[in-house]
């Protein structure tokens, strides 16, 4: 009973600590799913008004329209490029200014949406290591104390270390179970954020070839 109650205590701490370690995990997972779930549902809403708006040469009425879809990683890189699309063309007062100033704005914001997006997304996958780790120190250290009180004659039978052992082993199962999960949490937000960075470049390309069009002399502003 002593051996039982010894090794509880000494798992405790790296079980709460494995514990915790997934709750994290999860939270960070979940966070970003949700961002992305947002992101894509408010930019299948942004590209129909948008391109309205685009078709029609009305170039501050695409701003506003981006600035109603706030959490859309579309709506973030198209304004950046809409934006300064148009100061240049303020401020030089000529028809169709340069696209070199605009493909590095887009560039730009598309840099920035792109750390957005993968805020805390390797940090999961980092949580998983940790976890595994945490779990195996927290295994080491139950199995030796269950030795240590079995030699010092705190347990007179082998099914009492046993069963102290196999304590010692439920911090590196459930550090294990909470690593495999992270790993593939990690995965599937790598590969959302890699889509949503596709995305975000075909777009870039698409602006630039609207605004190519507007040099050309097909449409004018309003």
């Amino acid at each position: 009973m002593k051996l039982k109650s010894g090794t509880f205590e000494a798992n405790w701490a790296g079980t709460a600590a494995v514990l915790l370690l997934g709750l994290w995990g999860a939270w960070i997972t979940v966070d970003r799913w949700l961002t992305f779930a947002e992101a894509g549902s408010q930019s299948r809403a942004l590209v129909p008004a948008l391109a309205g708006a685009l078709r029609e040469h009305k170039l501050d009425e695409a701003i506003k329209i981006c600035d109603r879809y706030k959490n859309s990683h579309l709506a973030k890189l198209a304004v950046a490029g809409l934006q300064q699309y148009l100061q240049q063309y303020r401020a030089q007062q000529v028809q169709y200014p340069d696209l070199q100033e605009t493909h590095a704005a887009l560039r730009r914001a598309q840099v920035i949406v792109e750390a957005e997006l993968r805020a805390g997304v390797e940090r999961v996958a980092v949580i998983g290591w940790t976890a595994l780790l945490a779990g195996l120190l927290a295994m080491l250290a139950g199995s030796a104390r269950a030795m240590r009180l079995y030699r010092a004659g705190q347990a007179a039978d082998v099914p009492g270390l046993i069963a102290g052992v196999n304590a010692a082993l439920r911090p590196l199962v459930l550090g294990t179970f909470i690593a495999i999960s992270c790993f593939w949490g990690a995965t599937l937000l790598r590969e959302r954020a890699d889509q949503m960075d596709v995305e975000m470049a075909n777009s870039a390309s698409e602006l630039l070839s609207y605004f190519g069009t507007l040099g050309q002399g097909s449409g004018h502003l309003k």
